[in-house]
C-alpha cells in the first residue's frame, strides 16, 4: 500500500513540474495523445484522444473524430502520436470564456473541455506546495 502511495505522490509532483514547464510554452502548439483508425463502410474513421496545447495559452483534454475516403491506403489500427512546440493553430476563438481561455466544445464527433495553462499549473500546484508547506513546518518545529 505503501508504495502506491509513493507512485501517486511522484505522479503528482510530476504532473505539476510538467504543467509548470508546458506554461510558459503554451503559445506552442504540443500534443500527446492516442490514435484509433478502421474502415468504416467505403472510409477511413480516425478517432483521436489526448491533451494538446493549442497555442492560445489553453490545455485541452478531449478527442474527435474524422472520416477520409478509403483509398487503399495503409492504416494503423492503433497509434501513439503527438506534436512538440509547433507553430500554433490560429486561434478560432468565438466566445468571451474561449478567449479567457474557458473550451467546452461538445458537438457530434468533437469533444473537448479546457482550462487555461495557468490554471492547469496552479490546480496541480495545490497538493505539492502543500506538502512542501507541511514539510518546512515540521523541519522547523525539529530544529527548535
Amino acid at each position: 500500500m505503501k508504495s502506491i502511495r509513493v507512485a501517486a505522490v511522484v505522479f503528482i509532483w510530476l504532473a505539476w513540474l510538467f504543467l509548470l514547464m508546458m506554461w510558459p510554452l503554451s503559445h506552442r502548439l504540443s500534443s500527446a495523445g492516442i490514435e484509433f483508425e478502421k474502415k468504416v463502410d467505403h472510409q477511413i474513421q480516425n478517432q483521436w484522444y489526448g491533451v494538446v496545447y493549442p497555442g492560445t495559452g489553453v490545455v485541452m483534454a478531449g478527442g474527435e473524430t474524422t472520416y477520409q475516403p478509403d483509398l487503399g491506403q495503409h492504416y494503423d489500427a492503433f497509434d501513439l502520436g503527438g506534436a512538440w512546440l509547433l507553430k500554433p493553430f490560429e486561434d478560432q476563438s468565438r466566445t468571451f470564456w474561449e478567449r479567457a481561455g474557458f473550451v467546452w466544445q461538445m458537438a457530434p464527433g468533437r469533444h473537448w473541455i479546457g482550462i487555461p495553462a495557468w490554471l492547469a499549473a496552479a490546480i496541480a500546484g495545490v497538493l505539492p506546495i502543500k506538502w512542501m508547506v507541511h514539510a518546512l513546518k515540521r523541519r522547523k518545529q525539529r530544529r527548535t
